[in-house]
């Protein structure tokens, strides 16, 4: 049995805390060592690699809009969420609703992260500084697009789908 399935069949309480405590702390501390990693690149080797200026802005507002985001889960519809009676009250759904929609929009900076970084391949010849970072930056990547999955399909999906 595979971990979705897992989770697939845990109860609410239990997969909010699972999504909270590993994925988003996951992908925060991940999301912050990529930010600084291309911050410190941007300095050394943007005349090199020009892109890394536009790499590190994006980068510096998706990691602002992450913690954001992730907070406003934690702190507010997480909570409410784990009490949840049925049938949802509109302000619920609502809220589910604008997640996905700062999920959908977080996927899209995940792909022109993608595009800028070609699919996070370092240049030929790059330094072990470069190739960790670029790492680091897949990294995020996965973190994000696996925390997402758990919310949509199993988290919101199976609330507004009862």
């Amino acid at each position: 049995m595979d971990a979705h399935s897992t989770w697939a069949r845990a109860p609410l309480p239990a997969l909010i805390e699972h999504i909270s405590s590993e994925h988003h702390a996951r992908t925060r501390s991940e999301l912050s060592h990529a930010a600084e990693a291309v911050e410190r690149l941007a300095v050394t080797d943007a005349e090199r690699e020009p892109r890394l200026i536009e790499l590190a802005r994006r980068l510096r507002s998706f990691a602002g809009e992450m913690r954001v985001h992730m907070h406003r889960e934690s702190s507010a519809l997480f909570p409410a969420l784990a009490t949840i009676e049925r049938p949802l009250h509109r302000d619920v759904s609502t809220s589910i609703r604008i997640m996905q929609c700062d999920h959908d929009e977080a996927l899209q900076v995940l792909k022109r992260l993608r595009t800028l970084t070609d699919h996070y391949t370092p240049p030929p010849g790059a330094s072990r500084t470069f190739v960790e970072t670029f790492a680091a930056l897949a990294r995020v990547d996965a973190a994000v697009v696996e925390a997402i999955d758990l919310e949509n399909e199993l988290l919101y999906g199976r609330l507004l789908t009862r």
